[in-house]
Protein backbone atom coordinates (compact mmCIF):
# COMPACT_ATOMS: atom_id res chain seq x y z
CA UNK A 1 0.00 0.00 0.00
CA UNK A 2 1.19 3.28 -0.73
CA UNK A 3 0.18 7.06 -0.22
CA UNK A 4 3.20 9.33 -0.58
CA UNK A 5 3.83 13.05 -2.50
CA UNK A 6 1.28 12.52 -4.79
CA UNK A 7 2.64 11.94 -8.12
CA UNK A 8 1.53 13.19 -11.92
CA UNK A 9 0.36 11.58 -14.95
CA UNK A 10 1.84 13.44 -17.29
CA UNK A 11 1.18 11.94 -20.46
CA UNK A 12 -0.23 8.40 -21.21
CA UNK A 13 -1.19 6.29 -24.81
CA UNK A 14 -1.23 2.98 -26.95
CA UNK A 15 -0.93 1.75 -29.74
CA UNK A 16 -2.67 -1.30 -31.22
CA UNK A 17 -1.15 -2.71 -34.59
CA UNK A 18 -3.84 -2.92 -37.35
CA UNK A 19 -4.48 -6.23 -38.13
CA UNK A 20 -7.54 -7.88 -36.57
CA UNK A 21 -8.40 -11.68 -36.62
CA UNK A 22 -11.67 -13.37 -35.93
CA UNK A 23 -12.36 -14.64 -32.24
CA UNK A 24 -14.33 -16.96 -34.20
CA UNK A 25 -11.86 -18.12 -36.18
CA UNK A 26 -9.47 -18.56 -33.12
CA UNK A 27 -11.67 -20.52 -30.91
CA UNK A 28 -12.87 -22.70 -33.54
CA UNK A 29 -9.03 -23.40 -34.45
CA UNK A 30 -8.68 -24.05 -30.63
CA UNK A 31 -12.70 -25.96 -30.11
CA UNK A 32 -11.30 -29.68 -29.57
CA UNK A 33 -8.98 -27.88 -26.62
CA UNK A 34 -11.55 -25.54 -25.24
CA UNK A 35 -14.20 -27.99 -24.84
CA UNK A 36 -12.45 -30.78 -23.04
CA UNK A 37 -11.54 -27.39 -20.54
CA UNK A 38 -15.66 -26.52 -20.69
CA UNK A 39 -15.89 -30.70 -19.44
CA UNK A 40 -13.60 -30.33 -16.43
CA UNK A 41 -16.09 -27.18 -14.88
CA UNK A 42 -18.24 -28.99 -12.16
CA UNK A 43 -20.45 -26.17 -11.12
CA UNK A 44 -20.14 -22.87 -13.00
CA UNK A 45 -23.06 -23.27 -15.42
CA UNK A 46 -21.34 -19.99 -17.78
CA UNK A 47 -18.27 -21.98 -18.20
CA UNK A 48 -20.21 -25.05 -19.28
CA UNK A 49 -22.50 -23.36 -21.46
CA UNK A 50 -19.44 -21.22 -23.06
CA UNK A 51 -20.51 -19.68 -25.87
CA UNK A 52 -18.06 -17.12 -26.45
CA UNK A 53 -16.11 -13.66 -24.52
CA UNK A 54 -18.04 -11.10 -26.02
CA UNK A 55 -14.74 -10.51 -28.47
CA UNK A 56 -15.45 -9.92 -32.03
CA UNK A 57 -11.78 -9.68 -33.32
CA UNK A 58 -8.40 -9.05 -31.83
CA UNK A 59 -5.04 -6.77 -32.89
CA UNK A 60 -2.53 -8.68 -34.28
CA UNK A 61 1.30 -8.26 -34.79
CA UNK A 62 3.13 -9.46 -38.15
CA UNK A 63 6.14 -8.90 -36.23
CA UNK A 64 7.69 -11.66 -33.59
CA UNK A 65 7.68 -9.51 -30.51
CA UNK A 66 6.32 -6.17 -28.72
CA UNK A 67 9.60 -4.23 -29.56
CA UNK A 68 7.58 -1.70 -31.81
CA UNK A 69 4.36 -1.69 -30.37
CA UNK A 70 6.66 -0.85 -26.73
CA UNK A 71 8.69 1.86 -28.41
CA UNK A 72 5.63 3.00 -30.72
CA UNK A 73 3.37 3.63 -27.34
CA UNK A 74 6.58 4.94 -25.48
CA UNK A 75 7.10 7.58 -27.84
CA UNK A 76 3.49 8.62 -28.28
CA UNK A 77 3.13 8.92 -24.52
CA UNK A 78 6.39 11.10 -24.49
CA UNK A 79 4.93 13.43 -26.71
CA UNK A 80 1.61 13.46 -25.08
CA UNK A 81 3.86 14.41 -21.90
CA UNK A 82 5.97 16.89 -23.15
CA UNK A 83 8.83 14.81 -22.16
CA UNK A 84 12.50 14.18 -24.25
CA UNK A 85 13.86 10.51 -23.75
CA UNK A 86 17.10 12.33 -22.37
CA UNK A 87 14.32 13.62 -19.07
CA UNK A 88 13.94 10.54 -18.28
CA UNK A 89 14.98 8.99 -14.63
CA UNK A 90 13.28 5.46 -14.64
CA UNK A 91 11.99 3.53 -17.02
CA UNK A 92 9.63 0.63 -15.88
CA UNK A 93 8.97 -2.20 -17.98
CA UNK A 94 5.26 -3.85 -17.24
CA UNK A 95 4.89 -6.18 -20.08
CA UNK A 96 3.74 -9.63 -19.41
CA UNK A 97 4.76 -11.71 -22.59
CA UNK A 98 8.39 -12.47 -22.58
CA UNK A 99 10.57 -10.74 -25.04
CA UNK A 100 12.43 -13.21 -27.68
CA UNK A 101 15.81 -12.44 -26.51
CA UNK A 102 15.98 -11.11 -22.83
CA UNK A 103 14.77 -8.19 -21.41
CA UNK A 104 12.23 -5.92 -23.36
CA UNK A 105 13.63 -2.71 -20.98
CA UNK A 106 16.82 -2.29 -21.86
CA UNK A 107 16.27 -2.46 -25.79
CA UNK A 108 13.37 0.03 -25.38
CA UNK A 109 15.87 2.23 -23.42
CA UNK A 110 18.67 1.98 -25.99
CA UNK A 111 15.67 2.66 -28.95
CA UNK A 112 14.84 5.69 -27.07
CA UNK A 113 17.86 6.93 -26.57
CA UNK A 114 16.92 7.51 -22.85
CA UNK A 115 20.65 6.53 -20.91
CA UNK A 116 20.29 8.68 -18.14
CA UNK A 117 17.69 6.72 -16.88
CA UNK A 118 17.81 3.39 -14.56
CA UNK A 119 15.51 0.98 -16.38
CA UNK A 120 13.56 -1.89 -14.06
CA UNK A 121 11.64 -5.04 -15.54
CA UNK A 122 8.81 -6.63 -13.77
CA UNK A 123 8.59 -10.67 -14.54
CA UNK A 124 5.44 -10.73 -12.36
CA UNK A 125 1.97 -9.46 -11.93
CA UNK A 126 0.19 -10.17 -15.22
CA UNK A 127 -2.82 -8.01 -16.04
CA UNK A 128 -2.42 -6.45 -12.50
CA UNK A 129 1.77 -5.11 -13.44
CA UNK A 130 0.68 -1.42 -14.25
CA UNK A 131 -0.23 -1.23 -10.68
CA UNK A 132 2.73 -2.54 -9.23
CA UNK A 133 4.69 -0.08 -11.46
CA UNK A 134 2.77 2.75 -10.11
CA UNK A 135 3.82 1.14 -6.62
CA UNK A 136 7.08 1.28 -7.70
CA UNK A 137 7.44 4.09 -9.12
CA UNK A 138 5.98 5.90 -6.44
CA UNK A 139 8.37 4.40 -4.01
CA UNK A 140 11.59 5.73 -5.95
CA UNK A 141 10.04 8.65 -6.29
CA UNK A 142 9.63 9.13 -2.41
CA UNK A 143 13.20 8.22 -1.68
CA UNK A 144 14.96 10.09 -4.01
CA UNK A 145 14.27 13.59 -4.69
CA UNK A 146 16.33 13.61 -8.13
CA UNK A 147 13.63 11.60 -9.85
CA UNK A 148 11.35 13.42 -11.78
CA UNK A 149 10.01 11.75 -14.78
CA UNK A 150 9.50 7.92 -15.12
CA UNK A 151 8.44 6.05 -17.95
CA UNK A 152 6.34 2.50 -17.62
CA UNK A 153 5.23 0.67 -20.68
CA UNK A 154 4.15 -2.62 -22.11
CA UNK A 155 3.99 -3.87 -25.46
CA UNK A 156 2.75 -7.70 -25.45
CA UNK A 157 3.14 -9.93 -28.37
CA UNK A 158 1.69 -13.09 -28.32
CA UNK A 159 2.54 -16.73 -29.42
CA UNK A 160 -0.31 -18.03 -31.58
CA UNK A 161 -1.51 -20.61 -30.06
CA UNK A 162 -1.58 -19.08 -26.80
CA UNK A 163 -4.44 -16.36 -28.04
CA UNK A 164 -7.53 -18.53 -26.38
CA UNK A 165 -7.23 -18.26 -22.89
CA UNK A 166 -9.82 -20.19 -22.00
CA UNK A 167 -12.09 -19.90 -19.52
CA UNK A 168 -10.28 -16.12 -19.29
CA UNK A 169 -10.18 -14.12 -22.35
CA UNK A 170 -8.91 -13.88 -26.37
CA UNK A 171 -5.51 -12.27 -26.30
CA UNK A 172 -4.68 -9.52 -28.57
CA UNK A 173 -1.25 -7.57 -29.21
CA UNK A 174 -0.59 -4.14 -28.04
CA UNK A 175 1.53 -1.67 -26.64
CA UNK A 176 0.60 1.22 -23.62
CA UNK A 177 2.78 3.41 -21.91
CA UNK A 178 2.76 6.24 -19.08
CA UNK A 179 4.90 9.01 -18.29
CA UNK A 180 4.77 9.90 -14.22
CA UNK A 181 6.30 13.23 -13.18
CA UNK A 182 6.94 14.90 -9.80
CA UNK A 183 5.58 18.27 -10.69
CA UNK A 184 2.50 18.68 -13.14
CA UNK A 185 -0.16 16.27 -14.77
CA UNK A 186 -3.15 16.18 -16.26
CA UNK A 187 -4.28 13.01 -13.31
CA UNK A 188 -2.85 13.13 -10.14
CA UNK A 189 -1.86 9.33 -8.23
CA UNK A 190 -3.14 9.30 -5.00
CA UNK A 191 -3.30 5.75 -3.65
CA UNK A 192 -2.22 2.37 -4.88
CA UNK A 193 -2.83 -1.06 -3.25
CA UNK A 194 -1.33 -4.51 -4.49
CA UNK A 195 -1.62 -8.59 -2.80
CA UNK A 196 -0.33 -11.38 -3.90
CA UNK A 197 -1.84 -14.94 -3.03
CA UNK A 198 1.18 -17.21 -4.19
CA UNK A 199 -0.77 -20.59 -2.96
CA UNK A 200 -2.80 -19.48 -6.24
CA UNK A 201 0.22 -19.31 -8.91
CA UNK A 202 -0.18 -23.04 -10.35
CA UNK A 203 -4.09 -21.61 -11.57
CA UNK A 204 -3.74 -19.69 -14.43
CA UNK A 205 0.18 -19.41 -16.58
CA UNK A 206 1.49 -16.51 -18.43
CA UNK A 207 2.34 -16.81 -22.60
CA UNK A 208 5.78 -17.86 -22.64
CA UNK A 209 8.06 -17.62 -25.53
CA UNK A 210 6.94 -20.86 -27.16
CA UNK A 211 3.59 -21.02 -29.11
CA UNK A 212 1.86 -23.06 -27.07
CA UNK A 213 -1.60 -22.48 -24.96
CA UNK A 214 -1.37 -21.09 -21.81
CA UNK A 215 -1.74 -23.57 -18.73
CA UNK A 216 -4.92 -23.25 -16.80
CA UNK A 217 -5.79 -25.68 -13.84
CA UNK A 218 -9.60 -25.65 -14.09
CA UNK A 219 -10.39 -27.33 -10.85
CA UNK A 220 -7.88 -25.10 -8.77
CA UNK A 221 -9.70 -22.50 -11.38
CA UNK A 222 -13.41 -23.33 -10.07
CA UNK A 223 -12.70 -24.44 -6.37
CA UNK A 224 -9.69 -22.32 -5.33
CA UNK A 225 -9.37 -18.73 -7.55
CA UNK A 226 -13.23 -18.20 -8.41
CA UNK A 227 -13.99 -17.75 -4.63
CA UNK A 228 -11.57 -15.57 -3.23
CA UNK A 229 -11.46 -13.48 -6.69
CA UNK A 230 -13.99 -10.49 -6.18
CA UNK A 231 -13.28 -10.80 -2.06
CA UNK A 232 -9.72 -10.12 -2.92
CA UNK A 233 -10.82 -7.08 -5.45
CA UNK A 234 -12.90 -5.71 -2.13
CA UNK A 235 -9.54 -6.06 -0.26
CA UNK A 236 -7.28 -3.97 -2.48
CA UNK A 237 -10.17 -1.78 -3.41
CA UNK A 238 -11.08 -0.86 0.39
CA UNK A 239 -7.26 -0.19 1.10
CA UNK A 240 -6.93 2.47 -1.99
CA UNK A 241 -9.61 3.94 -0.49
CA UNK A 242 -8.71 4.30 3.27
CA UNK A 243 -5.32 5.17 1.85
CA UNK A 244 -7.07 8.15 -0.30
CA UNK A 245 -9.27 9.08 2.70
CA UNK A 246 -12.19 8.54 0.85
CA UNK A 247 -15.51 6.09 0.52
CA UNK A 248 -16.94 4.40 -2.81
CA UNK A 249 -19.52 7.09 -3.29
CA UNK A 250 -16.63 9.33 -4.03
CA UNK A 251 -15.75 7.55 -6.91
CA UNK A 252 -16.86 8.58 -9.97
CA UNK A 253 -15.54 6.45 -12.58
CA UNK A 254 -13.68 2.61 -12.55
CA UNK A 255 -11.94 1.54 -14.78
CA UNK A 256 -11.46 -2.28 -15.31
CA UNK A 257 -9.75 -5.06 -17.53
CA UNK A 258 -11.19 -5.63 -21.00
CA UNK A 259 -11.12 -9.92 -19.88
CA UNK A 260 -14.76 -11.13 -20.84
CA UNK A 261 -18.83 -9.66 -20.94
CA UNK A 262 -18.69 -12.40 -17.97
CA UNK A 263 -16.49 -11.11 -16.31
CA UNK A 264 -17.62 -7.40 -16.46
CA UNK A 265 -20.47 -8.63 -15.56
CA UNK A 266 -19.96 -10.75 -12.80
CA UNK A 267 -18.23 -7.19 -11.29
CA UNK A 268 -20.58 -5.56 -11.52
CA UNK A 269 -22.64 -7.57 -9.56
CA UNK A 270 -20.18 -7.75 -6.68
CA UNK A 271 -19.84 -4.27 -6.53
CA UNK A 272 -22.98 -2.45 -7.42
CA UNK A 273 -22.73 0.73 -6.54
CA UNK A 274 -19.84 0.70 -8.58
CA UNK A 275 -20.57 -1.36 -11.07
CA UNK A 276 -23.00 1.32 -12.35
CA UNK A 277 -19.35 3.32 -12.71
CA UNK A 278 -17.64 1.24 -14.86
CA UNK A 279 -15.98 2.54 -18.10
CA UNK A 280 -16.87 0.83 -21.39
CA UNK A 281 -13.84 -0.67 -22.90
CA UNK A 282 -13.48 -1.62 -26.40
CA UNK A 283 -14.19 -5.40 -25.31
CA UNK A 284 -15.67 -6.50 -28.33
CA UNK A 285 -12.97 -5.17 -31.31
CA UNK A 286 -9.86 -5.61 -28.85
CA UNK A 287 -10.24 -8.26 -26.43
CA UNK A 288 -7.58 -8.46 -23.55
CA UNK A 289 -4.52 -6.87 -23.77
CA UNK A 290 -2.65 -7.68 -20.31
CA UNK A 291 -1.91 -4.51 -18.36
CA UNK A 292 -2.33 -2.43 -21.08
CA UNK A 293 -6.54 -2.77 -20.69
CA UNK A 294 -6.08 -0.51 -17.77
CA UNK A 295 -4.57 2.24 -19.92
CA UNK A 296 -6.17 2.06 -23.16
CA UNK A 297 -9.78 2.15 -21.19
CA UNK A 298 -8.70 5.34 -18.90
CA UNK A 299 -7.11 6.82 -22.72
CA UNK A 300 -10.78 6.17 -23.81
CA UNK A 301 -12.52 8.08 -21.04
CA UNK A 302 -10.40 10.84 -21.15
CA UNK A 303 -10.89 11.20 -24.75
CA UNK A 304 -14.82 10.79 -24.22
CA UNK A 305 -14.89 14.32 -22.22
CA UNK A 306 -16.92 12.41 -19.50
CA UNK A 307 -13.95 13.26 -16.20
CA UNK A 308 -14.39 16.53 -14.93
CA UNK A 309 -11.55 18.69 -12.67
CA UNK A 310 -11.86 16.75 -9.16
CA UNK A 311 -13.36 13.51 -10.38
CA UNK A 312 -11.95 10.34 -8.73
CA UNK A 313 -11.30 7.67 -11.21
CA UNK A 314 -10.71 4.16 -9.62
CA UNK A 315 -8.39 1.32 -11.37
CA UNK A 316 -9.15 -2.29 -10.38
CA UNK A 317 -7.21 -5.24 -11.97
CA UNK A 318 -5.92 -8.75 -11.05
CA UNK A 319 -3.33 -11.09 -13.00
CA UNK A 320 -1.55 -14.62 -12.58
CA UNK A 321 0.89 -15.17 -10.06
CA UNK A 322 -1.97 -14.24 -8.49
CA UNK A 323 -1.89 -10.70 -7.86
CA UNK A 324 -5.21 -7.89 -7.44
CA UNK A 325 -4.30 -4.52 -7.83
CA UNK A 326 -5.97 -1.35 -6.92
CA UNK A 327 -5.28 2.82 -7.87
CA UNK A 328 -7.37 5.61 -7.19
CA UNK A 329 -6.75 8.94 -9.65
CA UNK A 330 -7.47 12.44 -9.54
CA UNK A 331 -8.49 14.86 -12.14
CA UNK A 332 -6.50 17.72 -11.86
Amino acid sequence: MTKKTPLYISGMDYFLPDMRISAAELISRDGERVRELQGQFKFVKGFQEFTGFGIDTVPVSTRDSGLTLAVTAAKKALKSASVAPEQLDLIIDYTTVPYRSGPLGPVVQGELNAMGAQCLGLNSGGCASLQLAFQIASNYFGSDSSVNNALLFAGDCVPGNSRVCFPLSILGDGGSSVVISRKTGDLKLIATSVITNGKLHKTVGLPGVLDEPIPVDIPEFESRLLPVHYKACFDVITASLRIAELDKQDICHVIYPNMSVMDRDGFSRAFRDLGEKLVPGPLRSVGHIFASDMIINLCELLRSGSPDSGDYILMVSSGAGFYWSASILQMV
